[in-house]
This record gives structure tokens, sequence and C-alpha cells, in this order.
């Protein structure tokens, strides 16, 4: 419900702003129209009635010359059917040679000539032509008086006499209101079609925006899965696939923390099971030689399997800890050109000892003497330790254990040994933290020398993989990135 009236809110009021915008810039937009209509209409109506009036003093000049009365009298009755206004026709008595009285149209004293018509003759009488806005007497209405001058000829200057013309402003009026009440009307249907325009435009406002508030109050929750759903491509879509973004990276660090906090959780759960058995043995050595049940032959003994644990749990922590560091995405290794081959022929010398005493065979097979790779020369020897350490721990007597080393675009090591081999379901758990295989041969393994190995490799931006197979053996093969010895000192 509360939704609904957030949702209904924020509907009018875009409603009400878009709408009163219109509003005003309509308004706006019809008076400046209206005053410019008024301003032009008054200035063409101002100039067609002098046109009109110049014509008709020019025609009167006709009549003076030609004297012919019968066309004049149907002229004028003429222009009295055709024009919405009186024409006054005036002889000036003080020109050189006045305008015949009989083509005076109107017999009316100055007197009853209103102030402006008076105005408007004088100085048509002194060649001007003016127009005035007043009232007439005689017609009892607002007129517009229009005067012209009447000259003898087109050459000569002496103005023999006056047109006046009378219309009223009723006629410029009669216009303006249609077209006002023209305009009032297209202002109304703009109205209609702009309140139907912002409704519109305010209910497809509004949708996205309550799709985003919505998204992003589920997204303050923790529900990382919602998504706005908008495609589109204004400032809204834009808004919207930030919000999408900004989920999807949040799911991913909470996938992430969550998974941090599972690996602290297994860390501490597996350090705590493989610390819980030495501590248990030493404590129980400690006691019997605290109680004295132990007979003195037997101390040295106990004192060595004393030893022996706490040897182990010096190699773990080294190991947990060399772990951690590999595990930093901070960590760096130092870089240098390490062949190898080299690397192999060092390793092996270490287990020549232990591979006479099991009468095991270590056959490497190179197809050159020397290829490089940028890495750190103890952790690449670490790694190859730790799978010979393993390939010997689960080969057979009298076994081989094969090292191959192929350099195409990349350097290619396969390690295979001929011993019981690894089941298919531990195979995929043999690069877990603390996983060991429960034998008789590895009852001292703590889990982790693979786990380096596989991180060591990592950090050389190398690949290592396992394959298996019970009763046949297990190869790991690793590989790197080769570099030329050129590139070694550039």
């Amino acid at each position: 419900m509360r939704k609904d009236k957030i949702t209904h809110k924020l509907f009018y009021r875009v409603f009400t702003y878009f709408a009163g915008l219109v509003l005003i810039f309509a308004g706006l937009m019809s008076i400046i129209f209206m005053k410019s209509y008024e301003n032009d209409k008054d200035s063409y109506y101002d100039t067609f009635l002098k046109e009109q009036v110049s014509i008709i003093a020019e025609r009167m000049q006709q009549y003076v010359h030609s004297s012919d009365l019968d066309s004049y009298m149907a002229y004028m009755e003429m222009l009295e059917d055709t024009i919405n206004a009186d024409v006054w026709i005036f002889s000036n008595k003080n020109a050189t040679q006045p305008m015949d009285r009989k083509l005076e149209n109107i017999n009316i004293s100055d007197k009853e000539m209103s102030k402006d018509s008076r105005y408007v003759r004088s100085q048509a009488f002194l060649g001007k032509i003016v127009s005035r806005e007043g009232f007439s007497l005689i017609r009892d209405e607002n007129v517009i008086i229009i005067g012209a001058p009447i000259y003898e000829d087109d050459i000569s200057q002496d103005v023999i006499g006056a047109v006046l013309l009378l219309a009223p402003v009723e006629a410029k009026d009669e216009n303006t209101e249609n077209i006002r009440v023209m305009f009032a009307f297209s202002v109304l249907i703009a109205f209609l079609v702009a309140f139907v325009l912002a409704g519109g435009f305010a209910k497809r406002l509004c949708g996205p925006i309550t799709q985003i508030r919505k998204v992003t109050k589920e997204i303050a929750d923790g529900n990382y899965n919602m998504h706005t759903g908008i495609r589109e491509h204004n400032e809204i879509g834009d808004l919207a696939f930030s919000v999408d973004v900004l989920a999807g990276k949040l799911k991913e660090n909470e996938e992430e923390r969550a998974s941090i906090e599972q690996m602290r959780k297994d860390f501490f759960s597996n350090i705590s099971h493989e610390l819980r058995t030495p501590i248990t043995v030493i404590r129980a050595y400690l006691e019997s030689l605290m109680d004295g049940v132990v007979s003195e032959e037997k101390v040295p003994k106990y004192y060595g399997r004393m030893l022996g644990e706490c040897t182990g749990m010096q190699r773990l922590i080294e190991d947990l800890l060399l772990l951690s560091k590999m595990e930093n995405p901070q960590f760096s290794i130092s870089l240098e050109p390490v062949n190898v081959v080299q690397v192999f022929e060092d390793v092996i010398r270490n287990f020549r000892v232990i591979c006479n005493k099991k009468k095991i065979r270590m056959e490497i097979d190179s197809d050159t003497e020397c290829c490089f790779i940028s890495g750190d020369y103890d952790r690449i020897r670490q790694v190859f330790l730790a799978i010979l350490d393993n390939a010997l721990k689960f080969s057979h007597k009298e076994s081989t254990i094969y090292i191959k080393i192929r350099t195409l675009d990349t350097i290619i090591v396969s390690i295979r040994d001929e011993g019981r081999g690894i089941e298919q379901q531990a195979l995929q758990h043999i690069f877990d933290k603390f996983y060991t295989q429960k034998s008789d041969c590895n009852q001292n393994g703590s889990g982790l020398g693979l786990v380096i190995a596989k991180e060591v490799v990592k950090k050389h931006n190398g690949t290592i993989e396992v394959k298996s197979e019970l009763g046949v053996g297990t190869e790991f093969i690793l590989t790197f990135p080769q570099i030329k010895i050129a590139e070694c000192y550039e």
C-alpha cells in the first residue's frame, strides 16, 4: 500500500511539473502572439485604409478635370455599397483654384465636425496623409479617420481639396475577436493534447524510476539477484544499467566473501585437526615421562618421537606460511631465466639415495639441453620436488619414473610413475588443502605439498593437471611459457 502511494505521488508530481511547464509556455506564447498580431493588425489596417483614401483622392483628381458629375455620382454610390466606411469630400477654399463645391458630398460645418476630423482635414489641405482614432457623433461610434490631399494635377502641388475616410474601429476589433476565439480554441486543444502527453510522459518516467527504487531497496536488503530489466537508450537507461552492474558486483563480492569465509573456516578446521594429533602424542609422552612410568632405556626413544612430532608441526607451519604468501594477490616472485633441464638434474641428484633404496629408476627424456622459463629457481625446484616425492611414495619397488620435457611454443613437462594410481573420486581432491591419501607410505604427509606446487605454477603463468589409472600409474603434466635466451637480457 505504501509503495502504491509513493508511486502515485511521484506520478502526480511529475505530471504536475510537466503540465505546469506546458501551461506556462503556452500562456506566454499566447500573450506574445496576440500582442504581435494586434500590432501587426493595427499597422496593416491603417496602411490598408491609407491606400484606399489615396486611391479615392487620385480618382477625384480625374473628376475635377473632367467635370463628369454623372460618373462621379455613380462612383460615390459604388463606394458606399462596397466599403463599410464614410467618404467625405471637401473643397479647399484657400487653394489658388479651389475644387468645384459641386463635388463635395457632405454639407457639414466645422462645429459639427469632431476635433479629430478637423485636424485630419487641415493636415490633408497641407498635403499630408494622416490618421486619427476618435469618436464620431454622426456615426455614433469610434472610427479611424484618414485624410488625403486632392491635387490640381500630378505636377502641381496646389491642394484643391481633401478626402476623409471614416472607417469603424469595430471592423478591426471583429477580426481581432475572431482571431482570439480561434487562437483560444487552438490553445485549448493544445492543452488537452499536452495533458495526455504529460500523463504518458509521467507514466513512462515513473515506471522505470519505481522499478529502480524497488531494485535498490532489494539490494540494500542483501538480495543481489534483482535486476531492473530496463533497456532504454537514455539517462534512465544508463542509471538502470549502473544499478544492474552494481548488483552484479555486489553479488560477486558477496560470493567471494562467502568463499573466503568458508576457506577460513576450513583452514581453522583443518589446521586444528592436523595439530591435534601431534600435540596429543607429545602430551602423552610428556605425561608418561613426568609420571616416571617410562624405563630409563626408553626415555631417549620417547624424546626422539616427540622431536619427530615437533619437526612435523614445524614443517606444517612453514608450509602454511608459504601457502598463505602464495595465495596473496600482492605476492610477487623474483623472475630470472631458469633452465628447466638443469632444475631436473639437480632434483634427481637429491632423490638418488632414496631411489637406490627402493630400486626405482628415473629416466629423463628431453628434446633439448636448454629450455628457459622466466621464474624463481627455488620455487620451480620445490614444485618438481613435491611431485617427484609423491611419485616415489606411491611407486612400487623396481619400477621407473619417466620425466619427459618437450619444447613447442610452450614448455611441457610430464612426470609419470608406475605406482598404484589414484581413484577417480580422489583425483579431484588432490589439490585441496590437507588432503592426503590414507596409506602406509604416506603417513607423514601434510596435504599441502601439491597445493603449494599448484600455486607456484600459477604464479609462473603455467598450468598443472594430473591423469591417473588404478594399477597403472599417475602422470602430472605441467606447462610453462617459454622464453628465448636473448629475451632474458633485454
